[in-house]
């Protein structure tokens, strides 16, 4: 979930409804009460697919020249006005399901599209509405999403929201977006793919945002060419893959909130039928919560729970590649050292200033009168750096092309559950022990850093292999785990605070009552870890069950 429909329902503006007619240049195209009950308009043609489609962020530097290679070969350009809808608390948006009213030259389109759990892949319902009498523009109708699977998905999100007093329908104007598309389709190797160059402006009640994106959609065919196509573009123009819409920018940007939300790992929709259904499914969980928080990271967010959940999202997904080599054919050695440089490069940035931030609060709020610095050494690139790097971008791809040729070859004897299950139930039980033998004092470095590396082995692997067994039970199991890990955090921060005072080599009284209270702060967490590491070594073993 990536936007909060509290907070969007807070920032929604009573003006918003006679601004937005006025600044989207779509007349009356917000729905208000009339004497008479709408009916259903008259459809010219209704189309429902499926889509695969690849977005990415387009450098400023590079505008002319893509605009100079997409018009290389025929391409149409159309301009395209659209009003979106949601419900006053903005339940659409928080389920990422976009309503939609258009005008694309004189014919009117209503899309309903919905996210799926694979990030590449959306549910897109657009009904024909063909050309209005006077201008007059339609108003939004539900129902003629009716039967579809992005209209079931609207359903869900609307539910039994009761209309307005002002408002005949629970569907309000929240924001319009006026946008360009320039299409050129491309064949290849039995595939027709479009590529798509689209610019254009959102506006909201109080606020305005243009954007420059690149689409690439699979028309037809295989779909082996349209990764192939999008690695090549990529790499020639310095492209990012995003996965944030022109309709959760318009939502982010209608609630105040343009930066966005750290998305956290989401559990695959239903226990996995075989192997290959949980390799996909935990592949999925891995790369939406990698590109959702990459993509906020790109636009220029450095916030740390966002960085932390990037990191998080990496590092199962290093679990899962390096826990499924040996089982699935077609995993790629050379991915794992670039998403290893790129964890470790995250963990670099924040541990130089993030990390900081709440230890300086925590120390303010002690009453201490040192201040430790908030700084990221210079050699160390910004976060947006990071994620941008091409062979980051160009492996993210080839794990997505690896991810929609599935199913992979499994090697004999390797591709059931219950074979599945076997496996990790020995593997977990071995690095449970390893927990519970490093239990007893931490005092030593090297005794504190190995159980906490066992620990942070132990829950990769349990979040990676949780789905084959009870849910509930590896929630308990996790929960005791990731408390000591955040003892573990804790410590490590303190630690980083009193090494930044040794560094910087200032003395004086706030300096000796700070390296005090850390001290002092240090032996308390050291206490706690050993504590919480010794009830994390007798959690009951899921597995087992």
């Amino acid at each position: 979930m990536r936007i909060d429909p509290k907070v969007h329902s807070q920032t929604r503006a009573p003006g918003l409804k006679a601004d937005l007619a006025r600044h989207s240049s779509i007349p009356g195209a917000v729905r208000h009460r009339s004497a008479e009950p709408p009916t259903t308009p008259a459809i010219v043609k209704s189309t429902s697919e499926a889509q695969l489609l690849l977005r990415f962020v387009v450098p400023t530097q590079e505008i002319e020249a893509l605009t100079a290679a997409v018009r290389a070969e025929p391409a149409h350009a159309q301009r395209c006005q659209s009003t979106y809808f949601d419900t006053a608390d903005g339940r659409l948006a928080a389920r990422d399901v976009f309503l939609s009213l258009s005008k694309r030259g004189r014919d009117w389109v209503q899309v309903a599209v919905a996210t799926t759990s694979d990030c590449t892949q959306l549910l897109v319902h657009e009904v024909d509405l063909g050309t209005r009498r006077h201008g007059a523009a339609p108003v939004p109708l539900a129902q003629l999403h009716d039967g579809t699977q992005a209209g079931a998905a609207l359903r869900a999100a609307v539910g039994d929201v009761v209309p307005d007093e002002d408002d005949d329908s629970p569907l309000l104007a929240s924001f319009a977006i006026d946008a360009t598309r320039l299409t050129r389709a491309m064949t290849l190797d039995g595939s027709v793919v479009e590529l798509a160059q689209v610019t254009g402006m959102i506006t909201t009640d109080d606020a305005s945002a243009p954007f420059q994106e690149f689409e690439v959609r699979l028309v037809s065919g295989p779909r082996a060419p349209l990764f192939a196509l999008a690695q090549d573009w990529s790499r020639r123009h310095g492209l990012r893959l995003s996965t944030v819409s022109n309709g959760e920018r318009g939502a982010r940007l209608a609630a105040g909130h343009p930066d966005g939300f750290p998305s956290l790992a989401s559990a695959p929709d239903a226990p996995p039928v075989d192997g290959t259904h949980f390799l996909q499914a935990m592949l999925d969980s891995c790369l939406a919560q990698i590109l959702a928080n990459a993509s906020v990271i790109g636009d220029g967010a450095q916030d740390r729970h966002v960085i932390d959940q990037l990191r998080h999202g990496l590092e199962r997904l290093r679990t899962t590649l390096a826990e499924l080599a040996p089982m699935a054919a077609g995993i790629d050695a050379a991915w794992e050292p670039v998403f290893k440089r790129t964890f470790h490069e995250l963990a670099a940035h924040r541990g130089a200033a993030a990390i900081r931030a709440p230890l300086i609060q925590e120390m303010r709020a002690a009453g201490l009168g040192y201040a430790l610095g908030c700084s990221h050494p210079r050699e160390i690139r910004l976060p947006n750096a990071i994620v941008q790097d091409t062979e980051f971008q160009l492996t993210l791809m080839a794990i997505l092309a690896y991810r929609h040729a599935l199913p992979p070859p499994f090697k004999p004897g390797q591709g059931s559950l219950k074979q599945m299950r076997k496996r990790f139930a020995g593997k977990l039980a071995e690095r449970h022990a390893q927990v519970a033998h490093a239990g007893g004092s931490l005092r030593s470095t090297s005794r504190r850093r190995r159980a906490s590396r066992h620990l942070n082995q132990l829950v990769r692997l349990a979040l990676f292999a949780g789905p084959l067994y009870d849910v509930r039970e590896v929630d308990r199991f996790l929960l005791r785990c990731r408390v000591a890990q955040d003892a573990f955090t804790t410590h490590s921060e303190h630690r980083s605070g009193l090494e930044a005072i040794a560094d910087d080599g200032e003395s004086g009284v706030d300096v000796k009552l700070a390296r005090r209270w850390l001290a002092a702060r240090l032996d308390d967490d050291l206490t706690q870890c050993e504590a919480l590491l010794h009830r994390a070594g007798k959690a009951a073993a899921f597995w087992a069950a």
